[in-house]
């Protein structure tokens, strides 16, 4: 039997989304997702990328085999900035940017995963838009499912 059921049947002949598209910044205008295109195993082996001050950007061409479920796939934002909130202990959330309190907030993704492409793996860091691309719903809508569901335990 292989290992890879599910992209043996149906997976290799899915189609390939983008994530994310258009143009990503540089110190020369902007440029084309596709030109920076690079591996992972580029990425994972030199240690001196990302280690300026600006950020690295790459377009990388892999799969998701993995979503990391261990740990808090999403934020409570607020509804005007989107920046994170804490739970004022009235009610509702502060927003330490718009310096005011709110009886609602928003929840938005940061949700980490593993990429594969033919060199290797990575764990990336994937926020609200391409997140919900990857899940196909809002994080609120996530959490409303997930809040529905009946978890049972099989005796044995």
């Amino acid at each position: 039997m292989p290992m890879f059921t599910r992209y043996d049947s149906e997976g290799k002949d899915t189609a390939m989304a983008a994530l994310s598209s258009g143009s990503i910044p540089s110190n020369s205008g902007n440029r084309s997702v596709y030109s920076d295109r690079v591996t992972l195993s580029h990425i994972t082996s030199n240690p001196s990328l990302g280690a300026e001050k600006q950020p690295a950007f790459f377009s990388v061409r892999g799969y998701i085999s993995f979503i990391k479920a261990d740990q808090a796939m999403w934020y409570r934002a607020c509804k005007t900035c989107n920046k994170k909130v804490t739970e004022s202990t009235g009610a509702g959330y502060w927003c330490e940017s718009c310096q005011k309190n709110d009886e609602e907030c928003n929840l938005r993704y940061i949700m980490v995963v593993k990429v594969i492409d033919a060199s290797g793996e990575a764990f990336i860091s994937t926020f609200n838009e391409e997140a919900e691309k990857i899940i196909g719903c809002s994080a609120d809508e996530l959490d409303s499912l997930r809040s529905q569901v009946t978890y049972c335990i099989p005796v044995s």
